[in-house]
């Protein structure tokens, strides 16, 4: 029996993965990655990036950190190396096709009208149907067909379709006579050329999250105070010093099995409903504990970062963020070489911004969007 053929887009870490398995399942996975190296958003990041979690809880499960790895939060570059390393290790590499474009894909095969199990006929591989993959080649500026059982999408939700304000006319950035852009466009920049382009400049960054957080940051190492980066961004979220409380790992407290039979979910049965609802004073002195610590060992009352709302919250959404180096962040703020502002919204005019609550106005050369990606127009606009 041939092996059936499983198209796989990106080769992030869930294409990796995705390629592994279906080799070990005995099928030939073909992996299609349009940048021209595997580690999806780990292959184009900004210098000074760091995992922001420890390394035990990211890690392939078959393929441990090598002992020459020492830092609890790994580097850019140790993240690539680790990447590239499982690739050679299981043999990956020869099934991956860099610089390649997805730029279609259709079914041609019986199919239901609803689409919510596989092929839309119950079967992984039914008798009847094909997947057709039109695939452009960014060396040869070529197009190729390319016909499988089965496709997967690993594509990711950080990458490729920026999410960007919208702004009155004549009050966004087509007023601005400096440089503005998302992070996606300044990650991808090569390290020298990226510091040389911030150099000398009056950066401003809008967003406070991990992107925007290592931008503030390599802009100050950078100029200093002598061209200072402000960070405008809209609400404070709960950020963290350390992983470690008392020589406890914080996981270990906000992610235990107590802590997570705590938080009630849908489609929860009157059990499972009535153990979430005793264990809930848990949940609620976990976190207050971990608020507590946070405030403790970060200066967040001195800054007015102290959110307004419950850590639980941000759990919940995925915003808390682990600051690496935090004392020499706000020792930055502290010496300006990072401003921070936060108010509701901003406009554009000739020499910066203004923010629209108190018309305070912060000349910049240069605005970089950390506001993250718009994963639902990604998935529709590349793959529907």
């Amino acid at each position: 029996m041939d092996k059936k053929q499983i198209a796989i887009v990106g080769a992030g870490i869930a294409g990796l993965l995705a390629c592994k398995y279906c080799l070990s399942k005995g099928f030939n996975p073909i992996v299609f990655e349009f940048e021209s190296d595997i580690g999806g958003v780990w292959a184009k990041t900004i210098k000074t990036t760091r995992l922001q979690i420890p390394k035990t809880m990211y890690q392939f499960s078959d393929y441990p950190w090598p002992a020459s790895v020492t830092d609890d939060f790994p580097t850019q570059q140790e993240m690539i190396d680790y990447i590239r390393s499982y690739a050679t290790h299981f043999n990956l590499i020869p099934h991956i096709k860099l610089q390649s474009r997805v730029k279609g894909i259709d079914y041609d095969g019986p199919s239901s009208d609803t689409w919510s199990l596989w092929n839309g006929t119950g079967e992984a591989f039914p008798p009847e149907g094909k997947w057709h993959v039109t695939v452009e080649n960014a060396q040869t500026a070529t197009t190729q067909v390319y016909t499988v059982d089965f496709v997967l999408l690993c594509v990711g939700r950080f990458k490729d379709v920026p999410s960007m304000p919208q702004f009155p006319e004549g009050k966004g950035p087509e007023v601005f006579r400096g440089r503005a852009m998302h992070s996606m466009e300044y990650a991808a920049m090569d390290h020298d050329k990226a510091e040389e382009f911030v150099k000398g400049k009056k950066v401003v960054v809008v967003g406070f999250g991990k992107s925007g957080l290592d931008i503030a940051r390599e802009c100050s190492s950078i100029n200093g105070p002598e061209h200072p980066c402000s960070i405008v961004y809209r609400r404070d979220h709960w950020k963290l010093s350390r992983w470690f409380i008392w020589g406890i790992p914080l996981v270990d407290i906000m992610f235990s099995r107590s802590t997570m039979l705590s938080v009630h979910k849908p489609g929860e049965g009157f059990l499972l409903s009535l153990l979430a609802t005793l264990l809930s004073p848990v949940r609620w002195g976990i976190m207050t504990l971990v608020e507590s610590y946070a405030k403790m060992t970060l200066p967040l009352s001195k800054f007015k970062m102290v959110p307004q709302h419950s850590l639980a919250k941000d759990i919940s959404s995925g915003l808390v963020l682990k600051m690496p180096d935090a004392d020499n962040f706000f020792d930055a703020v502290d010496k300006g070489s990072i401003k921070l502002k936060k108010s509701p919204s901003f406009e554009f005019y000739e020499k910066g911004i203004f923010t629209t609550d108190d018309n305070t106005h912060i000349e910049a050369d240069i605005v970089i969007f950390a506001t993250g990606f718009n994963i639902w127009c990604r998935q529709t606009r590349a793959y529907v």
